[in-house]
């Protein structure tokens, strides 16, 4: 089966210092056929990735179509681009494993992280509407279904 490089989403997000730090995401093929519902999946999982980091939404891009939404700096002054959330999810055709970075994680939201570790979780109703959008549109790298198996706070120096 051929790999799917091109079908693919970025979001970049703005950090509380102005750097920008992205996440991004295959998807299937868009056609003449899906193109409606791929749409909106994308704004879906979009919105739910937004509202669960705390640094602006500045653009995303799918395809080579770019969008930009805003360049004002975050208020939250822990909105910085090295710490992030480590989505770890799984093929559900081949059981490979993937990795998608999200920057500028909120931590301000209540309950987000089990306690006593960096591990987020997976019931919390923000986090749950990220969960369900990310199935829902975002595919491995051979185009099949994924299923998320974690999220981790991380810092990253990237």
């Amino acid at each position: 089966m051929a790999v799917n490089p091109a079908h693919y989403g970025v979001l970049t997000f703005l950090d509380f210092s102005g750097e920008k730090s992205t996440c991004s995401f295959n998807f299937e093929a868009v056609t003449v056929l899906n193109i409606v519902q791929h749409l909106v999946d994308f704004g879906a999982l979009r919105a739910a990735i937004d509202a669960i980091t705390s640094g602006t939404l500045c653009q995303d891009k799918w395809v080579g179509d770019r969008t930009k939404y805003s360049s004002v700096l975050p208020t939250d002054e822990n909105a910085q681009r090295e710490l992030k959330f480590l989505v770890m999810y799984e093929d559900d055709s081949t059981l490979d494993v993937g990795r998608m970075e999200i920057p500028t994680p909120d931590l301000s939201i209540a309950d987000i992280l089990l306690p006593g570790t960096d591990m987020v979780d997976l019931a919390e109703p923000t986090i749950t509407t990220f969960v369900t959008a990310f199935e829902l549109f975002a595919r491995s790298q051979n185009s099949n279904t994924v299923t998320v198996t974690g999220i981790r706070v991380v810092g990253r120096s990237i």
